[in-house]
């Protein structure tokens, strides 16, 4: 991933092998959680789109179209001006109240347990890229309805959210045929390893492996299938279920 190589700055500069941990062990986050996560992105068009959102900082919801009320969790926010990302743990500024923070400090703790600087550190330079795989990561961890992207002009806040609505359309999205489109998707609009993303997607989905040599993966959930098969670069060449 070409913006990883900027979000480095000169005085945190690690020993390369550190360095490139770090991003290996971040990709691995983007492949375990990034299929439950796009998932319930796609749920989101037509529910969220581009309606009005506002903050409630203090009943702690955003409100989607004035009738769409969701509880949320502030990850954190980007500059467009700086190009520099902010984690909500470390602003202070703000004065942020410490259960809009949970999230993010996982994530923290995730970063420093496992040297990723870009959980760990608080502010780097960043792209749009980052802020819609950090809002994937979170949401698939976390089990959230989804993410948003709230623009303010200046900047950004990034945030997960829960709502017992988008959650029942999750439940009536939740099939077979839904999980073999997902696949594909995930895999043209993200870099990632396509055997690794798509066996941690069906486990999350409750899927059983039952067989899996690498090449080829064959996962069941009640009487349904789905088998995939991979090329030596683990590049998905067949999906069939």
């Amino acid at each position: 991933m070409k913006f990883l190589k900027k979000l480095f700055s000169k005085s945190k500069k690690l020993d390369q092998a550190e360095q490139h941990q770090g991003k290996h062990l971040f990709q691995a986050l983007i492949e375990q959680y990034g299929g439950l996560g796009f998932e319930k992105q796609m749920d989101l068009e037509g529910v969220i789109d581009d309606k009005p959102w506002e903050i409630d900082m203090d009943a702690q919801q955003i409100v989607f179209g004035g009738n769409l009320y969701c509880s949320f969790q502030l990850l954190g926010t980007f500059s467009h001006s700086s190009q520099t990302w902010l984690w909500a743990w470390a602003n202070e500024q703000s004065d942020l109240p410490k259960a809009l923070l949970e999230q993010s400090l996982e994530l923290k703790k995730i970063g420093e347990k496992n040297n990723i600087d870009l959980l760990k550190f608080p502010k780097f330079d960043a792209t749009e890229d980052n802020l819609h795989l950090f809002g994937i990561i979170a949401s698939g961890m976390f089990n959230s309805s989804g993410y948003y992207v709230a623009d303010y002009g200046q900047g950004a806040l990034v945030l997960t959210f829960i709502n017992e609505d988008i959650d029942q359309i999750h439940q009536e999205n939740d099939t077979h045929n839904r999980v073999a489109n997902v696949i594909p998707q995930l895999i043209a609009n993200y870099e990632v390893n396509h055997y690794a993303a798509i066996k941690h997607y069906l486990l999350a989905k409750d899927y059983q492996i039952t067989f899996d040599d690498g090449l080829k993966l064959v996962a069941i959930k009640g009487e349904m299938q789905i088998s995939a098969e991979f090329d030596d670069l683990s590049r998905l060449i067949a999906l069939n279920g």
